[in-house]
């Protein structure tokens, strides 16, 4: 790996062990002297934080004694990380699974292009490997327009090199220098769930950073495991909570009643994409059967 500076995992869970333990698996092959890896957990009550102790003795575990939202989790992770001298944190879902090399490309674009303030892999769905569930985003809140850009698309071969600058960068995954992630104030917790990554893009646009999707960095998601998957009706208002939020916190008034005009053909236009994805994938299953 090219920069041999730390470089902290930052996990967050919540009663999701199992889920845990195979992103862990994941980041393995990785850790070393330049790579540590720090689990928070987030109050769960199933014994995720004894579990993970026992089976990764060379992760640093933090216990917090309540649930207190991603945005906190990580915060608490972050200061860890500064306390163990990193000089780069990653943020990462603990419903993911990383390629072996997916850490060296986002390092090497954050040590080459010093305008460039995160970077974040292509995502794809951990049950359609082959699927994007993110490649970047649209990111404009006084017009309400707040999107994956690529989702559901069939990935092609990842480039070997580059990146493209992006609108905003999902906490499902993402990369910081230390003193960046310090500069422009860490996760913002009362963002709530699903806003605090839109409001930490908006602020490290605010201070002029560049954010990145590097093609060459691929990890796998299961969608939304903790609060009922892609269709659940769970995600789904605590996402329409946090973008009207976000909006009226950004756009302002005008943003919302932008927003509020788009909404029901946004809404039908997903619902039909996830079940057409979903069925045709499920056609193909059959078929490779």
């Amino acid at each position: 790996m090219k920069s041999c500076r730390l470089t902290c995992i930052v996990v967050v869970t919540w009663n999701n062990v199992a889920d845990t333990i195979q992103c862990l698996r994941s980041l393995a092959p990785l850790t070393g002297a330049a790579v540590s890896v720090i689990v928070v957990d987030n109050g769960s009550t199933d014994g995720c934080g004894e579990v993970i102790a026992r089976a990764f003795p060379a992760v640093t575990m933090l216990s917090l004694s309540v649930n207190e939202g991603y945005a906190a989790g990580c915060n608490a992770g972050f200061r860890q990380a500064v306390a163990e001298g990193a000089a780069y944190v990653v943020f990462l879902n603990n419903d993911t699974v990383v390629d072996s090399g997916f850490l060296e490309p986002l390092l090497e674009v954050l040590d080459e292009r010093r305008e460039v303030m995160v970077a974040v892999p292509q995502i794809l769905y951990a049950d359609y490997p082959d699927r994007v569930w993110y490649d970047g985003g649209v990111l404009d809140p006084s017009r309400g327009r707040v999107r994956h850009t690529g989702i559901r698309k069939r990935s092609a071969e990842p480039e070997t090199a580059g990146f493209r600058q992006t609108g905003y960068a999902t906490g499902c995954c993402l990369v910081m220098r230390c003193r960046d992630f310090d500069g422009v104030g860490g996760f913002d917790a009362s963002a709530g769930m699903y806003g605090e990554d839109l409001d930490l893009s908006m602020r490290i646009r605010q201070h002029g950073g560049i954010l990145a999707v590097v093609p060459a960095s691929r990890i796998w998601h299961r969608v939304s495991a903790s609060s009922g998957g892609e269709l659940g009706l769970a995600k789904f208002i605590a996402r329409q909570k946090a973008l009207l939020k976000f909006i009226r916190r950004w756009g302002g008034g005008g943003g919302v009643a932008w927003y509020m005009l788009r909404f029901p053909l946004q809404l039908i236009s997903s619902l039909a994409s996830i079940i057409l994805f979903r069925l045709m994938a499920a056609i193909r299953r059959r078929r490779l059967a």
